[in-house]
């Protein structure tokens, strides 16, 4: 199964519940480019995918998890909370390792002669820094900094900015459930899915985009509806075009299950 063609903030996050779930469809435009990003919810499942790719996300909210989709390949895998904690241990193992073999490398290095471990140094570059580092269990983990208020699609929203660390991953403007039309129940899905995803992005970093798959919900963010997101590791911005509420089949969240189902442990375990 390839990477999402959008996948890295599919990457980018209680609630009031209500009696009953009335389908809601968000279509995002992508700025400068003719892709529309289309975010549909539907008794208690979300489903995120893009014009120009046929990779889709869904997100189950009954047994949290979400499914990356590959048609082209006729496949498809799952992600829970089991599968997301033993990725986490290995992740961390492999950085484990990667480290304990930099430092070896370092003593070995600090025996060579000077003008040997120049040359050596020289053509090993950032190589040999990344074991002061290779061994933290977790990337950094996410927050957000609130900016000004602002309105999109005629929507008032609040801008905020998602770090990762020090680093700026993305730009979002959260709309309340009410003012975007949203009702209260396709909203807890949507925040349960923002959540879910905000874990997997804050446990495995740049890696998630091989496992959560395509997507453009902004991880690690506050309570509210994206109307407007840039992605800035990509560079990538896209904005509320419209809202729908006409009802959603079934089929297109279970659809899925006629699919091969990978082992997501094979697809990321490291090379031997």
């Amino acid at each position: 199964m390839r990477q999402g063609k959008f996948a890295g903030l599919a990457g980018l996050l209680a609630m009031v519940a209500v009696a009953a779930h009335a389908d809601v469809t968000l279509s995002l435009g992508q700025a400068g480019q003719g892709g529309t990003t289309v975010i549909q919810v539907h008794a208690g499942m979300a489903r995120l995918s893009d014009t120009a790719s046929s990779d889709y996300l869904v997100f189950d909210s009954t047994h949290p998890r979400l499914i990356h989709v590959d048609p082209d390949e006729g496949v498809y895998l799952e992600i829970d909370r089991q599968v997301l904690d033993h990725q986490a241990r290995l992740l961390a193992d492999v950085r484990s390792a990667m480290a304990a073999r930099l430092r070896e490398m370092r003593r070995e290095l600090d025996a060579l002669p000077p003008a040997e471990k120049r040359i050596v140094e020289q053509q090993m570059g950032d190589m040999l820094t990344l074991g002061e580092s290779a061994d933290t269990a977790r990337p950094p983990s996410l927050t957000t900094r609130k900016q000004a208020h602002d309105k999109v699609a005629g929507i008032p929203c609040q801008r905020y900015e998602v770090y990762q660390g020090s680093e700026p991953v993305s730009r979002v403007c959260l709309a309340k459930a009410a003012d975007a039309g949203v009702p209260g129940a396709d909203y807890q899905t949507l925040k349960a899915m923002m959540d879910f995803l905000g874990d997997v992005y804050a446990r495995m970093g740049r890696l998630a985009a091989a496992t959560a798959g395509p997507g453009i919900m902004p991880a690690g963010v506050p309570e509210g509806v994206p109307v407007a997101i840039d992605d800035l590791r990509e560079g990538r911005r896209y904005r509320l075009r419209a809202i729908a509420r006409t009802p959603l089949q079934d089929s297109l969240f279970t659809g899925y299950r006629a699919l091969r189902r990978a082992d997501i442990t094979v697809l990321t375990a490291p090379d031997s």
